[in-house]
């Protein structure tokens, strides 16, 4: 549970909460987008000051522009703004100069507690050198769908894995000075559409969600989080009718009343899809507070936004006694980051060679060897290399650590980009090369519908071009998620690396040629999947047996 506040940290919120006008109330709980485009002709530290907002979520860049972005609101924030941020990879996440990590999912393919505590404080570390003080992580949800859309973002499909280790992660974020969050109650994982553009589902029944999609919540709640994220998810087994976001039974009476939970209820974006589909603005956001909500995220149309709010708590339609329950919690949250005193930015550069060490640790420990059947790992460090890249995302995928790290060890490399089938099949079978391997990177992307292998690159494979000589040793790497082994099954050797950052490419480049051993287990039921293609289209079976 959340430990009790010190009395100072007491004393200034019952200080500030009682010089609060009804307009300042409503300002603290809104957390708009803070970007130089949002803030319009104001400058941010005006429109702090005017709209009276309780934070503002921050999108990064360079290091000293985000500390200037964020500085120049505070300055103009009479109560100390909550700045959020979405930090699930580390400070490189939203930092350029910060390291980053692999997703979520390495933590379950390492399964170690300590990997994740140290991943929390490195978020905590890094993110607080910008003036972050409130990161939108661990993910809890539960991989129950081959197709879900943050399978790689998210730990993995054993709800006590999944508790273990972001219970861990909460503790090294929030034990170095940045608030936590737990997300996206009421259980993402068990749908594959987008909740940016859909209501999803979370088709459980009440007793099967109590022992599986809860279990992480729970663990956090019972770790002491300091902010869960309500989401745009339907739990119809509870609520039949409303996403949880908009549902008072599910956000009051289920999370608040049953589960004990004392902190900071935060809505995911306001503006995605599963919600606004249902609500026109700004309609939406006094759905939102009516179902227990602290925290309003994303509102957008201040201008419109604040007055109507403000109709709704004087006509007594919104309760007023609820407004001041939030604010209390919502000034709580500020005064454990240390707003109370006013702690803003910790003035340290980026990257901090501790960070690093933590990223280096995580990914040699999670890439996963998912299948090797004619065991033809590892290659030799003198070999001559095809590396062939197929991506959704060419702008965002870099390969040069990877590729750095094996012409380091000996190999000659040549790459490339979404080749010709034909023409790479001739290339590979003139002998030119000892080894073929085949990168895939297909991230998550708001709004895009799909984390499969999908686009105009993926002809590339029609030829089966590794096929073409027969002393070449194939190699296919994801990085991302392992599910693409589901859908092209003929990939082997299959290794999985769990995302891009370069910690992950150096990883994986070094366990090819033999230099460190492969460690981690994939954390999702893959061979379930793999075996029938029935089961390739329905979500985990969480029945007695397999909890």
């Amino acid at each position: 549970m959340i430990a009790p506040l010190m009395h100072a940290q007491q004393d200034w919120v019952e200080r500030t909460f009682a010089t609060l006008s009804l307009e300042d109330k409503v300002g603290q709980t809104l957390v708009p987008m803070l970007t130089p485009h949002s803030v319009g002709d104001m400058s941010p530290g005006e429109w702090a000051k005017y709209y009276r907002v309780g934070g503002g979520h921050v999108f990064g860049g360079t290091l000293a522009g985000t500390r200037d972005l964020i500085a120049q609101a505070q300055s103009g924030a009479r109560v100390p703004l909550l700045i959020s941020g979405d930090l699930d990879k580390g400070g490189g996440d939203r930092l350029r100069e910060g390291t980053m990590f692999p997703y979520q999912m390495a933590l379950g393919a390492a399964a170690d507690e300590e990997l994740a505590y140290a991943m929390g404080r490195s978020i905590a570390v890094e993110s607080r050198a910008a003036g972050f003080n409130w990161t939108f992580s661990p993910i809890v949800d539960l991989v129950a769908h081959p197709g879900y859309q943050r399978l790689a973002a998210s730990v993995g499909s054993d709800p006590a894995l999944v508790s273990r280790i972001a219970s861990a992660e909460v503790r090294g974020i929030q034990d170095h000075g940045l608030a936590a969050c737990a997300k996206h109650f009421p259980g993402d994982g068990f749908d594959d559409r987008d909740q940016h553009v859909a209501t999803i589902i979370n088709p459980l029944t009440r007793e099967t969600w109590q022992r599986t999609s809860a279990v992480p919540f729970q663990a956090c709640i019972d770790a002491g989080v300091w902010s869960i994220m309500n989401a745009s998810i339907r739990l119809p087994s509870v609520d039949s009718e409303c996403p949880s976001i908009i549902s008072r039974k599910l956000t009051s009476d289920l999370l608040r009343d049953e589960m004990k939970f004392e902190g900071v209820i935060v809505t995911d974006a306001l503006n995605m899809g599963g919600l606004s589909c249902l609500f026109p603005h700004p309609e939406r956001y006094a759905r939102a507070f009516q179902a227990g909500n602290d925290v309003l995220l994303f509102v957008d149309r201040l201008e419109i936004t604040v007055p109507f709010l403000i109709d709704c708590f004087k006509s007594g339609r919104l309760s007023q006694e609820q407004l001041d329950s939030s604010v209390r919690r919502i000034l709580t949250l500020k005064a454990r980051v240390g707003l109370h005193e006013r702690v803003m930015a910790c003035e340290i550069s980026l990257p901090d060679a501790s960070c690093q060490h933590a990223a280096t640790r995580l990914a040699e420990a999670s890439v996963t060897l998912v299948c090797d059947r004619q065991q033809r790992l590892p290659i030799a460090p003198q070999s001559r290399v095809a590396h062939v890249v197929i991506t959704s995302r060419l702008e965002e995928f870099d390969p040069t650590p990877f590729e750095s790290t094996l012409c380091a060890a000996g190999c000659q490399l040549e790459r490339f980009v979404h080749p010709a089938a034909e023409s790479m099949y001739d290339r590979v079978a003139t002998g030119d090369f000892d080894a073929v391997i085949t990168s895939l990177f297909f991230p998550l992307q708001w709004g895009w519908g799909t984390v499969q292998a999908h686009g105009a690159g993926l002809r590339s494979l029609l030829s089966c071009y590794w096929l073409a000589h027969p002393v070449v040793t194939p190699v296919f790497l994801s990085f991302c998620g392992p599910m693409h082994l589901l859908e092209l099954p003929h990939l082997d050797p299959f290794i999985v690396t769990y995302g891009e950052a370069p910690c992950s490419q150096d990883a994986v480049a070094r366990m090819l040629v033999g230099q460190i051993p492969f460690q981690g287990k994939v954390p999702v039921p893959l061979e379930k999947y793999i075996h029938s293609a029935v089961d390739a289209h329905q979500t985990f079976d969480y029945s007695e047996k397999h909890v």
